[in-house]
């Protein structure tokens, strides 16, 4: 019986052992604080929709630069009973490099990042077991003036900024609203954006007014004015005289120039390693020589192209093998037929051409660049140009470098009979020129032209005044399909025009969608009385 008895506590002692073993792996598995974040919610109701680790795709927020991101977690547990167990670290990165947001349980942090898209995680960790969660959402920065077309216009003589974003929303005094009311000059000649990929300083608007200082430079980013035009010469010009802007980019040896035209003068600045350099570089003193310079110009990865209206001539700054962009400034420019292949068939001389350039404009396929010109002693006498590159770099003596080389020159009259453009097209307000086809583009009086310049072919394709009467044709800008992959359309065109006789914001700025033709598929937006006399366009990135 005692045996019994002995082994039957035995038995039960096991059997006890047993349940609480198992009892105590059931209860440490419930022991184990599970944290949950369902989703973001932002304090103007915007919600991150779940995703990230506990989801299946991230969620996304957008948010400007300058404003106050604030995101509240929802976050559950399922055995703690308040959150005094959580630690809190919210953090993004883009590329390589990350940066802290904040370490509090609701995230609030002033947005100082360059606009991008951004990976960013909320991190929540127990303190008690050391496990953590990671909540992943796409953070994006945009700029104040993000993504869209820049409309500078001659508003009574003052220069008025407008801005046509992304998303086909139009606003006014732009500059005015950012610099407490001031403008950024009188007379306005141009603007253009200046955009370098890995240097964000380099990412400026340059707004050209024909003043005493020449306009302003204004930060991409927040739009606040920089400098005065003026004040980017090491020597400044005796005539302060802005005429145009272009930017050289060479993505391989990150490296770039660009270059200003000042009163026919060419003034040129390299960026070397950019991203490293100061905000305070200025341009160089002008390039040596007897010229006085077309504000038409082509500016690609490996060459910059001029045309000088003095000497009636190409000249080109050079591409050096060592990753500097163009020979050092205290060089002469080079005429563009140097070292060309001596078997090419010209039909003119590039280095003496003997007219006046009223436009030039590159086609990519095959490499062409296309010239409209006109005798400078009788402006009916007009000719339409082409160069053809060849398909090698020929090698340079002096520099030993590479530099794509036009081994073909055409010159066709431009005449007023048949299908060609006659006197119009000298008479042009704007020209543009298609990446897609070899088509240019004029306005003269109301209307709009598309100039086949292979054939000669020209064709109206839009009249204005049967939109807005009594109006004219002012500036054209072309947006090709490269610039932008929300479109199924061969490319954009932008018109703005200003009714005759009137002043103040008489101006209005149309968006054309054109076909594969070239011609007008329809005409999507319509902005009536927004800006001035308009002289020039960009779109900013």
């Amino acid at each position: 019986m005692k045996k019994i008895t002995v082994f039957s506590l035995i038995s039960f002692f096991l059997f006890y052992l047993t349940g609480c073993m198992e009892e105590k792996g059931t209860y440490e598995r419930h022991e184990i604080n599970e944290v949950t974040v369902s989703h973001l919610t932002a304090v103007d109701g915007r919600i991150v929709e779940y995703g990230g680790t506990n989801g299946t795709t991230p969620g996304s927020f957008t948010i400007g630069v300058g404003d106050v991101l604030t995101l509240v977690p929802e976050i559950t547990q399922t055995f703690a009973k308040d959150e005094s167990n959580l630690e809190f670290c919210w953090w993004n990165y883009e590329g390589d490099s990350s940066d802290t947001l904040s370490y509090k349980r609701n995230c609030e942090w002033i947005v100082d990042q360059n606009p991008g898209t951004y990976t960013t995680f909320l991190v929540v960790t127990d303190k008690e077991t050391g496990l953590f969660i990671a909540f992943e959402f796409e953070l994006t920065v945009v700029g104040v003036i993000s993504q869209g077309l820049l409309v500078l216009s001659d508003v009574d003589g003052v220069a008025n900024v407008g801005f046509l974003s992304a998303s086909l929303e139009f606003s006014q005094d732009v500059y005015e609203e950012f610099n407490n009311g001031a403008h950024a000059g009188t007379n306005p000649v141009s603007i253009k954006y200046s955009y370098a990929p890995t240097a964000t300083w380099v990412r400026q608007i340059y707004i050209l007014c024909k003043d005493a200082t020449g306009g302003s430079v204004v930060s991409s980013l927040t739009f606040e004015n920089g400098r005065k035009y003026k004040d980017y010469f090491y020597l400044t010009p005796n005539v302060i005289k802005p005429e145009e802007y272009w930017l050289m980019m060479v993505n391989t040896y990150y490296t770039r120039w660009d270059f200003l035209l000042n009163n026919g003068r060419l003034y040129g600045r390299e960026l070397v390693q950019a991203a490293y350099e100061s905000q305070q570089a200025r341009f160089n003193p002008e390039f040596d020589g007897d010229y006085y310079m077309s504000n038409q110009a082509i500016i690609s990865s490996d060459q910059a192209i001029f045309y000088d209206n003095k000497n009636y001539r190409f000249l080109r700054a050079t591409t050096h093998a060592t990753g500097t962009v163009i020979a050092p400034l205290d060089k002469q420019l080079e005429s563009i037929n140097n070292n060309t292949d001596p078997d090419a068939i010209t039909a003119f001389d590039p280095d003496n051409v003997g007219l006046e350039m009223l436009f030039i404009g590159s086609y990519p396929s095959p490499i062409a660049a296309y010239c409209i010109m006109r005798d400078p002693n009788d402006h009916s006498k007009l000719y339409r140009l082409k160069f053809l590159a060849g398909s090698y770099f020929a090698k340079e003596v002096v520099y030993e470098n590479f530099i794509r080389r036009y081994v073909s020159y055409w010159k066709t009259p431009i005449t007023s009979a048949g299908s060609d453009a006659g006197a119009t097209i000298g008479e042009a307000s704007s020209y543009v020129i298609s990446k897609s086809n070899p088509y240019i583009y004029y306005s003269h009086d109301s209307k709009i032209y598309r100039y086949d310049v292979e054939y000669g072919i020209n064709r109206e394709i839009l009249d204005v005044n049967t939109i807005i009467p009594n109006s004219q044709v002012d500036k054209l800008y072309i947006q090709n399909s490269f610039e932008s992959t929300a479109t199924s359309f061969n490319y954009r065109l932008y018109a703005a025009s200003s009714e005759k006789g009137k002043s103040g914001k008489n101006g209005s700025v149309y968006r054309i969608l054109l076909n594969q033709s070239g011609e007008v598929e329809q005409i999507d937006n319509i902005y009536k009385n927004v800006v001035g006399r308009v002289v020039g366009m960009d779109y900013k990135y």
